[in-house]
């Protein structure tokens, strides 16, 4: 037998219906949440709680190598610099880089004509100066027999002597001269002092160079040493 119930009490009854469906659902996702966290924390088959898969592998050393690249030079190991001996203007180069010379060859001419000029008036100098000594000669020779005849004082005669040994001796040193400045106009021609190929030639026609100047090179054929300039940061590296 149902009792009839009022409106207050349905109202009661309705109230505590609804609390109770949101409490279930509460309860439900509550527990839909925990599932989830649960079959996360287990993961895959096979694999550890709390961490993912990762491959190991054992270091092992070795050598890595460190390359670069540096421009050499290869130099023969009977090099000759050719420098001239004297300062001048070049006229003429006989030969190119890469020409194979012999010992005494010419390579290049420096102007000669002041050189030229300077010898020419040592040997006219010279001839004036063997003009002089045959004149003092001729008076040491008079003079000699005049001074046996008892004609002239000996003191004449000495001064006839001396002015002949002067002049003999003056001839002697133009000559010197001469010869000097002859083997300095020689060297107004540059030669080459061996049989070898020749290196590069930096100067050129009309150029002015001095004894400190570089002409060219030349090198005998056979062994050959590589010149590498390294930078010295990486000097330490080698």
């Amino acid at each position: 037998m149902r009792i009839p119930l009022n409106k207050e009490q349905l109202e009661l009854r309705a109230r505590r219906a609804k609390r109770a469906g949101i409490v279930c659902l509460a309860a439900a996702l509550a527990s839909v949440a925990g599932c989830g966290q649960k079959d996360s924390a287990k993961g895959a088959p096979g694999t550890p709680p709390g961490g993912m898969p990762v491959q190991v592998q054992i270091v092992k050393s070795t050598t890595i190598p460190d390359t670069a690249e540096y421009l050499s030079v290869l130099k023969s190991r009977h090099s000759a610099n050719i420098n001239p001996q004297v300062e001048g203007q070049i006229t003429k180069i006989f030969v190119k880089s890469g020409d194979h010379v012999k010992a005494g060859q010419p390579l290049l001419q420096i102007d000669p004509l002041k050189q030229q000029a300077t010898v020419s008036g040592q040997e006219a100098a010279r001839a004036a100066q063997e003009a002089n000594v045959q004149l003092a000669k001729v008076s040491y020779e008079r003079a000699k027999r005049l001074s046996e005849a008892g004609v002239i004082s000996k003191a004449e005669y000495d001064s006839a002597q001396s002015n002949y040994d002067a002049a003999v001796a003056q001839l002697k040193s133009l000559e010197e001269q001469v010869n000097s400045q002859k083997v300095e106009l020689h060297y107004y021609g540059v030669s080459s002092p061996m049989d070898g190929i020749v290196g590069d030639i930096p100067v050129h026609v009309g150029d002015r160079v001095g004894v400190t100047t570089l002409l060219t090179t030349v090198d005998e054929p056979g062994a050959l040493e590589a010149y590498i300039y390294v930078p010295v940061d990486r000097s330490r590296s080698l």
